[in-house]
């Protein structure tokens, strides 16, 4: 399979997966209660559970993504680079919403690291959600595609990324 026809292929499988949670997306985006950050593995939702109210940092990120158009899907995956997490640089629009999706490796991050590698890649989406006209995979890409943010290899990291990943370690692991 090629790059083109695999990014392709993940694209489909993913709006698919999303498709029945957008099903009334306007009306989601007002109701209390309808989290915009999401994920299909217990691991990961028990690790936001528990973060939440031991970081205010985190809680202020999720509520601030909880304004935005943006639905963000946090689950198990595998990123390469050898990374313990990473917002894939996919943008896809669903009605009036923008989906994003990170992969954390369970393997990689385990206990609290887990809290604070979510939080870190929570700032990434909300990078892209903060700007509402982000709305294709290339936009998403640019918006990291500056100097000074890539890092060596060819990952991209930003400044507010780390220091929300420093204070979510410092508020619910007492690092």
């Amino acid at each position: 399979m090629t790059r083109g026809s695999r990014t392709l292929a993940v694209r489909s499988a993913f709006l698919i997966a999303v498709s029945v949670a957008l099903v009334q997306p306007t009306e989601g985006q007002d109701q209390p209660g309808v989290p915009r950050v999401r994920s299909h593995t217990p691991l990961i939702v028990d690790a936001i559970a528990r973060g939440t109210p031991a970081s205010p940092t985190l809680r202020r990120l999720i509520d601030t993504i909880d304004t935005t158009d943006g639905m963000v899907y946090v689950d198990d995956g595998e990123c390469g680079h050898a990374v313990r997490a990473c917002l894939l640089p996919l943008v896809l629009v669903a009605g009036p919403n923008r989906v994003l999706r990170i992969l954390v490796s369970l393997r990689k991050a385990h206990g609290c690291e887990l809290v604070e590698v979510i939080g870190h890649e929570l700032q990434h989406a909300m990078e892209i959600l903060g700007d509402p006209r982000i709305r294709t995979d290339i936009q998403a890409y640019n918006r990291f595609a500056v100097p000074g943010l890539l890092t060596e290899g060819n990952r991209f990291e930003t400044r507010a990324a780390l220091q929300t990943a420093d204070a979510i370690s410092r508020e619910a692991c007492g690092r």
